[in-house]
């Protein structure tokens, strides 16, 4: 459901930008060891935190954009004079950016209407970008991992 929820959220101009992988079981182990890896080379404590969340996780959902620009005329917002600069520089359209942000409340808004814990998390975005999860020209720039216990495993951690 989350999936769906970030698929059909409202995108700029209706572009179909959005793309949505759910990794569990040994993906998301390798997922898990891949973020503790990240956080030992590049001293980012969080990393190795956010590792065992995943570890203790049920799934983790994906959000990333494929490159695509919006065609708005002298938006100005990616810093290029046009999309078709943009485009020659090999650059994300803000507006992709600007989807995936919608995309990822819409799917973290799903998960909390049938009371399963998540929490968005740039780590795991970074760790799926290092291991190539999404084919080329998509950039995952969220992950939402999900669990359901007692009490939820991403708050009041250290």
């Amino acid at each position: 459901m989350m999936g769906i929820a970030a698929i059909t959220a409202p995108k700029t101009k209706g572009m179909d930008d959005i793309d949505v992988k759910i990794v569990s079981g040994e993906k998301m182990t390798a997922l898990s060891d891949k973020m503790e890896s990240i956080g030992k080379r590049d001293g980012i404590a969080f990393f190795i935190r956010d590792a065992d969340n995943i570890r203790n996780s049920i799934a983790v959902v994906l959000i990333g954009a494929r490159k695509m620009q919006a065609g708005i005329k002298n938006c100005d917002f990616c810093d290029y004079k046009d999309c078709e600069e943009n485009k020659k520089h090999d650059s994300y359209c803000t507006f992709n950016i600007i989807d995936v942000g919608i995309a990822t409340g819409a799917a973290a808004e799903t998960a909390s209407k049938f009371h399963v814990d998540n929490r968005v998390m740039y780590s795991v975005a970074r760790t799926a970008n290092e291991l190539g999860i999404f084919p080329k020209g998509i950039k995952c720039f969220t992950g939402i991992p999900v669990s359901v216990s007692s009490k939820s495993i991403y708050f009041d951690r250290k």
